[in-house]
């Protein structure tokens, strides 16, 4: 079979595969080093080197004496088994600030310490009428078995005696029930002694305005069943004034 009889789809093929076949012979017959091909030379670059500024050398370091030099303590082994607690933090200097010490009062023998509180009492004295008076015991800090009292008094005269004030004038009945309304005030200080309190009075608050201005001198406490107290006061001796005696109820 020759070249013009085959068909032109073989004669491709047949074309594809001479080429293949000449390629793999020059790859297998080629030389197996070629000598490449001298470039022309680059031109020699000189390098600079940079100038360098001579430091001068520093003065060598004297040595310490050994007197000054600060020498630690050397820290303690590990001992096996046994924890190593860190050194305790030095003592408070002198000058750090101490708080104050508080001073707690001793405590009240019974049966003072239950009569501390408000009392309120109503007693008819006289020809002074019907007096109501408000008494506040607390304790004194200050001072072992020591006490305060805080006394309020107010009376109202007498029917009778009203009656007559408001006959003789206008002026005078008006007056007379305004003083009337004013309460009179003490505060007294004192120690419990043998089976009371015995109080002395401080300072008093609104005679001048009371109705009878009873000034307060001194004034006793004693216990009184449960929850009361009987009260012996005495007054300045001034006109109805004579003091009075007075069982009083605890309110608080």
């Amino acid at each position: 079979m020759n070249w013009a009889e085959l068909d032109p789809k073989r004669q491709r093929k047949a074309l594809i595969l001479g080429a293949i076949v000449g390629v793999a012979l020059l790859v297998l017959f080629w030389p197996a080093r070629v000598s490449p091909k001298r470039l022309p030379g680059r031109p020699q670059v000189r390098q600079i080197r940079p100038l360098v500024r001579q430091v001068p050398k520093a003065a060598p370091r004297k040595p310490v004496p050994a007197a000054q030099t600060a020498v630690s303590p050397p820290l303690p082994k590990a001992v096996t088994g046994v924890a190593l607690h860190a050194p305790a933090p030095p003592a408070a200097t002198a000058t750090a600030a101490t708080p104050p010490a508080v001073i707690v009062p001793p405590a009240l023998h019974a049966p003072f310490a239950e009569l501390l509180g408000i009392y309120q009492g109503q007693e008819t004295l006289g020809s002074r009428g019907a007096c109501q008076m408000r008494l506040e015991l607390r304790r004194n800090p200050d001072r072992q078995e020591g006490f305060f009292a805080f006394t309020r008094l107010v009376c109202t005269p007498p029917f009778q005696e009203r009656a007559t004030e408001s006959k003789a004038s206008a002026a005078r009945a008006i007056d007379a029930r305004q003083k009337a309304m004013n309460p009179t005030a003490s505060i007294l200080t004192g120690l419990a002694v043998g089976g009371s309190i015995q109080l002395r009075a401080d300072s008093n608050i609104g005679v001048r305005d009371a109705r009878d201005g009873c000034e307060i001198t001194s004034l006793n406490v004693m216990p009184f069943g449960t929850r009361a107290i009987a009260v012996d006061w005495q007054e300045k001796q001034e006109g109805l004034c004579r003091g009075g005696q007075m069982v009083m109820n605890k309110t608080r």
